[in-house]
C-alpha cells in the first residue's frame, strides 16, 4: 500500500512536469534580445545567450509584428540544456537594411509554448565601399596675380555604406605635390600662392578622397584655368641684377615692356623715371675709400687745406675721446652726442683769423634729436665749428652752424678789419633740406668777402630773392687781452667757462683752406660717386625723346611719345661702378612712370623696385716663379752670375684657395710662388716697375757682393 502511494506521487509530479510551458531565461520580456550581425557573416551575436527552462524545447517560433522581413532561424545547439543559437538564413545587407526587430518563442515537446520576447537586432557595417565622386571631373578659374588663399571650387565625394564612420568623408588629398593649392577636410580648394598666367595658364591635377577608416577613392581629375587680367605696370623686370666688378656697363632691364592694357588709355606722353638708391653705402654712394687728404690730392685740391678732424695720433690728439663710427671708409667718423662731446682745436693747427678769403668743406650726417628735445629742436644752434671769446665774454667772432634747417656761417669783422661803424653782411642763413634728412651729404662754404658761396653734395646752392637771408652787423668793439677759442661740435662760452650749443650728428673731412678758396671742380670731384646710372648713347634716342640725368647720376629720367620707345629707352639703361673694388652689397633701383593719356588724365603706373648686387671683387696678386736653386762651378761664381734670369713675374687676381683635395704637385708649386697683395685702386695706372732684391744672411765684403 505504501509503496504504491509512492509511485502514484512520481507519477502525477511528472505528468505535472510535462504539462509545464518552457520559459527564456535571464531575460526581461520588456527589454528583449540585444543581437549584432555583420554583414559578411549569418553568425548573430545575442545578449542575453538563448537558454530555455522548465520543458524541453523541440523548436522556435519567429514572429514579425512590425511587417519587416525577419530572415532568420534559431537552432537548438544544446537539447538537455536547452541551448540555442541565432542565425541569418541570408547573407544581409547594411546599407538596405540595418535594423530588425522581431519576437521569437520555445516551443516545448510538450506542444506548449513560451512567452513572446522581442529581438532587436542591429547589422554591423563592413567597409566593403570606397568613396565616389560626384563628378566625372571638376573645373575651375581664378584670375591670375589675386592674393593666396583665393577659394576656386568645392568637390565633393559619397560613400555607399551605413555607418558614419565608414560613409563619411574626413579628409581629401592633392596626389601633385608641387602645385600652388591646397584643400580642406570639406573639400573646398584654395590657392596658396599668387597665379601668373604667363607661367602656367592651366594647373591640371588630381584629388582623392578617404572616408573615416582610410579607405580611398580612385583619382579624380581638376583643371584650374588661370584667367589672364590685365594688368597695367612693368613686365620682365629682373628682381635682382648681379654686378660683377670690372664688368663695366651692366644693363638693368634689356626685356623691359610696359603693359597699358588695352582702351584703358591713349598714350600722348610717356615719363619713367629711374632712381638708384644708394645713401646706404659709405657717405652716401661708392666712392673710391681714399682718406680725405689722398682724395683731395686726387681732385688737384690745394695742398695748404688743414684737416681738423684728423685720425688721432702724434700731433693729433685732440680727437682721441670723440666716439667713432668705425666703417668700411678710411676716414675715420666722429659721433657728437649733441650734450657733451666737442673737441678744442690747438691753434698751432690753424689760425684763428680765417682771413677774408677761405673755404670750409666738410661731410656731415645731421641726426634729428629724439624724445623731448624734439619739441624745441628746430630752434636750437647746433655750431658745426665755433671760434668764440676764451674768458670774460661770450662773442662769436666766426660760426658754422644750424637751426631750422638752416645752415649759418657766422663772420664777425673784427676791429682791425673795418671801421666801427661800417655795417658789413656778418651772417648768411642757407636753408636747405640736406640739412634735415639725416643723410650724408658734403658741404663747402667759399668765402671771398663779402660774398659767400655754399656748395652741396659738389653743386652751387640755388641763390633766390629771399635764400640765402643775408644779415648785416657792425664789427666787434676792440676789447684788450681777449683770445678765442676755436672749437668744434659745440661753441666755447668763455663768460660761463662751459661749452654749449652741441652738434648732434656725424663729421669727417672737416677742412680749412685760408687765404684762397677753392676750385668749384675740386668740389665736385670731392663729392663725385664712382657708381651710377648710364644713360641710353644718343644715337639710341629717336626723335622726339628725352633723356636726362641729374648731377650725381643717380637719376635718369625718359621721356618719349609712344609705348615702344619709352621701353626701348629703359631697356637701355645701365649701371656701373667703376671702382675695381666696390662695396659689395645690395643697390635699390626704383621705376616710378607716368602716363599722360590724350583725354588729359594720368594713367596710374605702380612703382617698381629691383635690386643691383654688387658682388665681391677677387683680391690682385703678384706671382713670381723663378728657378729656386742655381748651382754653379766655382769659377762662374767669380765672374759673376745672374740669380733672376729666368723670373717670370705675373700681376693677376687673386684665384680662390685650393681645397683640401688638391694634389701635393699643386701645393708644390704654390709654395714656390710668392704672392704680394696690392692695395688701392690701380684702374687706369700703369703697373709698378719697381722691384728689389734682399739678400738672406751678410755678404762677406771682399770675396762676395751684390751688383744690380
Amino acid at each position: 500500500m505504501r509503496c504504491a502511494s509512492v509511485l502514484a506521487l512520481a507519477l502525477f509530479a511528472g505528468l505535472a512536469a510535462a504539462l509545464k510551458a518552457p520559459r527564456l531565461e535571464h531575460v526581461n520580456s520588456e527589454v528583449g534580445y540585444h543581437a549584432i550581425v555583420k554583414e559578411n557573416s549569418r553568425n548573430v551575436k545575442i545578449m542575453p545567450r538563448i537558454r530555455v527552462l522548465d520543458a524541453k524545447v523541440c523548436r522556435f517560433l519567429i514572429s514579425n509584428k512590425h511587417h519587416t522581413e525577419a530572415p532568420f532561424e534559431v537552432r537548438i545547439t544544446d537539447d538537455a540544456k536547452g541551448e540555442a543559437e541565432l542565425f541569418a538564413k541570408k547573407d544581409l545587407n547594411c546599407e538596405k537594411h540595418r535594423n530588425y526587430k522581431f519576437d521569437i518563442a520555445a516551443v516545448g515537446c510538450n506542444g506548449l509554448v513560451s512567452e513572446n520576447v522581442t529581438v532587436h537586432l542591429s547589422v554591423d557595417d563592413v567597409n566593403e565601399f570606397a568613396p565616389r565622386w560626384e563628378e566625372e571631373s571638376y573645373q575651375g578659374s581664378v584670375d591670375e596675380g589675386r592674393p593666396p588663399h583665393e577659394r576656386v571650387l568645392r568637390v565633393r565625394a559619397l560613400d555607399a555604406d551605413c555607418t558614419p564612420k565608414n560613409s563619411e568623408i574626413c579628409k581629401y588629398d592633392i596626389l601633385d605635390a608641387h602645385v600652388p593649392f591646397s584643400i580642406d577636410s570639406e573639400g573646398t580648394l584654395w590657392t596658396t600662392e599668387p597665379l601668373d598666367w604667363e607661367v602656367s595658364s592651366n594647373h591640371i591635377f588630381q584629388v582623392v578622397a578617404f572616408d573615416c577608416s582610410m579607405k580611398q577613392s580612385r583619382p579624380v581629375t581638376i583643371t584650374v584655368r588661370v584667367n589672364r587680367v590685365c594688368r597695367v605696370g612693368w613686365k620682365g623686370l629682373e628682381e635682382r641684377v648681379e654686378y660683377t666688378p670690372g664688368s663695366g656697363r651692366r644693363a638693368l632691364f634689356p626685356d623691359a615692356q610696359l603693359e597699358l592694357c588695352e582702351g584703358s588709355c591713349d598714350p600722348e606722353q610717356l615719363t619713367a623715371r629711374l632712381t638708384l638708391a644708394t645713401r646706404h653705402v659709405g657717405k652716401g654712394c661708392d666712392r673710391d675709400t681714399y682718406s680725405v687728404d689722398s682724395q683731395r690730392k686726387l681732385c688737384g685740391a690745394s695742398s695748404d687745406s688743414v684737416d681738423l678732424l684728423p685720425s688721432p695720433g702724434v700731433g693729433a690728439e685732440w680727437t682721441q675721446g670723440l666716439p667713432t663710427d668705425e666703417g668700411r671708409e678710411s676716414d675715420q667718423i666722429y659721433e657728437f652726442d649733441g650734450a657733451t662731446n666737442a673737441v678744442v682745436i690747438p691753434e698751432s693747427t690753424v689760425s684763428h683769423n680765417l682771413t677774408n678769403t677761405f673755404t670750409v668743406g666738410f661731410w656731415m650726417r645731421h641726426k634729428a634729436p629724439t624724445g623731448g628735445a624734439a619739441h624745441n629742436a628746430s630752434h636750437l644752434k647746433e655750431h658745426v665749428l665755433c671760434n668764440s671769446d676764451d674768458h670774460r665774454m661770450s662773442r662769436h667772432h666766426t660760426a658754422l652752424f644750424l637751426r631750422n634747417c638752416r645752415l649759418i656761417l657766422l663772420l664777425r669783422r673784427e676791429p682791425i678789419q673795418e671801421e666801427a661803424n661800417k655795417f658789413t653782411p656778418a651772417e648768411w642763413r642757407w636753408k636747405t633740406p640736406e640739412v634735415c634728412d639725416d643723410r650724408w651729404h658734403h658741404y663747402a662754404v667759399s668765402v671771398n668777402f663779402p660774398e659767400a658761396s655754399l656748395y652741396v653734395d659738389g653743386r652751387p646752392f640755388k641763390v633766390t630773392a629771399n635764400n640765402p637771408e643775408i644779415v648785416d652787423d657792425w664789427p666787434l668793439h676792440q676789447t684788450k687781452n681777449i683770445n678765442t677759442t676755436f672749437v668744434v661740435g659745440a661753441c666755447w662760452q668763455g663768460k660761463d667757462n662751459k661749452m654749449a650749443f652741441h652738434f648732434r650728428g656725424y663729421l669727417t673731412g672737416l677742412s680749412v683752406l685760408r687765404g684762397r678758396t677753392e676750385s668749384p671742380d675740386v668740389l665736385s670731384c670731392l663729392h663725385r660717386c664712382k657708381e651710377w646710372l648710364d644713360v641710353p648713347p644718343a644715337d639710341a634716342q629717336a626723335t622726339g625723346t628725352e633723356v636726362a640725368s641729374n648731377a650725381e647720376r643717380s637719376e635718369v629720367t625718359v621721356m618719349a611719345r609712344d609705348q615702344d620707345t619709352l621701353e626701348d629707352l629703359v631697356s637701355r639703361v645701365a649701371y656701373v661702378n667703376s671702382r675695381d673694388f666696390p662695396t659689395p652689397g645690395r643697390r635699390t633701383v626704383h621705376i616710378a612712370t607716368t602716363v599722360m593719356c590724350s583725354n588729359g588724365k594720368a594713367q596710374k603706373v605702380p612703382t617698381e623696385e629691383s635690386w643691383v648686387t654688387i658682388l665681391a671683387a677677387e683680391q690682385p696678386s703678384i706671382t713670381i716663379n723663378g728657378t729656386p736653386n742655381l748651382a754653379r762651378e766655382y769659377e762662374p761664381f767669380k765672374q759673376g752670375i745672374e740669380l733672376f734670369a729666368s723670373v717670370f713675374i705675373a700681376v693677376g687676381r687673386e684665384r680662390p684657395a685650393p681645397s683640401p683635395s688638391s694634389s701635393s704637385q699643386e701645393e708644390e708649386e704654390d709654395e714656390e710662388a710668392a704672392t704680394t697683395w696690392l692695395c688701392g685702386d690701380t684702374r687706369g695706372q700703369q703697373p709698378s716697375r719697381r722691384s728689389a732684391a734682399q739678400v738672406c744672411g751678410p755678404l762677406s765684403p771682399d770675396p762676395e757682393c751684390n751688383v744690380s
